[in-house]
């Protein structure tokens, strides 16, 4: 969540040679500072990841924030309890924010020609306009594939049927590369930004507070120069 509130607000993780922390200058004070005036102003409740979900489909919380890979389980759990709207992601910088994506990948481990040359096949039909046309509707992620989220033969109709997977599918112009952290510490890295976010969340940290103290533990654990 702070990755879609830092590059909303048109920010960057690292500086561009990955050297120096980039998320703790303005975009980063943005980023932080939403966060905390959820809490104080829309009375934001501390819940784990499990726990808020549980309390949004029993209809214990107005909004929630998700990745669109959870829609289909999320219309599914909701049922009929509430009528279930989505809708984009708004940009702290309309103009300049984007948002960051996740996904998935093929890995091919044989050394066998024949095997390597059936899992490519396999590889790039998956990921080609079928395997598009199967994965969207199970579960609510934007297609990698122009062709299969426009032509009827695929997705085109889907979308015009099943208007709530249309938010993913307006946010595609906004968005970027998920970001990985260089060198071994990458977990490391992105625990201690998930864990000080916290501290703004349970308001046992300010967001200024919070930024610095995220900011001087990455840089302890980027890659030496």
């Amino acid at each position: 969540m702070f990755s879609a509130l830092l590059f909303g607000a048109g920010g960057k993780m690292l500086s561009e040679d990955e050297s120096s922390v980039g998320f703790n200058g303005p975009e980063g004070q943005k980023a932080m500072t939403i966060i905390d005036r959820m809490v104080k102003e829309a009375g934001m409740p501390v819940f784990t990841k499990a726990a808020g979900e549980q309390a949004f489909v029993a209809g214990k919380v107005g909004f929630a924030f998700q990745t669109t890979g959870a829609l289909r389980n999320t219309i599914k759990n909701v049922g009929g309890k509430f009528d279930l709207r989505t809708a984009e992601i708004p940009l702290i910088d309309p103009v300049n924010g984007k948002l960051p994506t996740g996904g998935n990948a093929v890995v091919i481990l044989t050394h066998d020609a024949a095997k390597q040359d059936a899992a490519w096949k396999f590889a790039k039909f998956a990921a080609g306009p079928y395997g598009a046309s199967v994965v969207v509707p199970g579960t609510g992620y934007v297609p990698n594939n122009e062709l299969a989220a426009k032509s009827p033969e695929y997705l085109g109709d889907f979308y015009k049927q099943n208007p709530l997977f249309q938010a993913g599918l307006k946010q595609m112009p906004r968005m970027i590369a998920w970001y990985a952290f260089p060198g071994a510490n990458g977990v490391r890295v992105t625990q201690t930004i998930v864990d000080n976010t916290s501290r703004v969340v349970d308001q046992s940290a300010t967001p200024q507070e919070a930024l610095d103290d995220a900011a001087d533990e990455v840089k302890r654990l980027l890659p030496r120069s």
